[in-house]
């Protein structure tokens, strides 16, 4: 518990995070890419952690989604998502 308190608020020399607000530009990819989720098996907050890498990737930030889901990888090899396959141990990227 003291561990996430202490990721949370920026205080773990372990992991650093940021919040990101969640915005309309974000909610319409995911909308977007909500529309393939029965293709691809995956749900709606993964449309939305797609969505949120893809557009700050084009605000050139280097996001890479942490992942093993065989679903989300799916999706995110269609949207041309940066992700690391956990279980290859392998960064792919468009």
């Amino acid at each position: 518990m003291k561990l996430t308190e202490d990721i949370a608020a920026g205080r773990s020399s372990l992991l650093k995070v940021n919040i990101i607000d969640v915005d309309e530009n974000i909610l319409n990819e995911a909308n977007r890419l909500i529309l393939h989720a029965l293709t691809y098996n995956f749900g709606s907050m993964d449309s939305i952690i797609i969505s949120t890498a893809n557009q700050l990737n084009k605000q050139g930030k280097d996001i890479c989604v942490i992942n093993l889901d065989k679903s989300m990888i799916s999706a995110m090899n269609c949207e041309q998502t940066k992700y690391n396959d956990t279980l290859k141990n392998i960064i792919y990227s468009a």
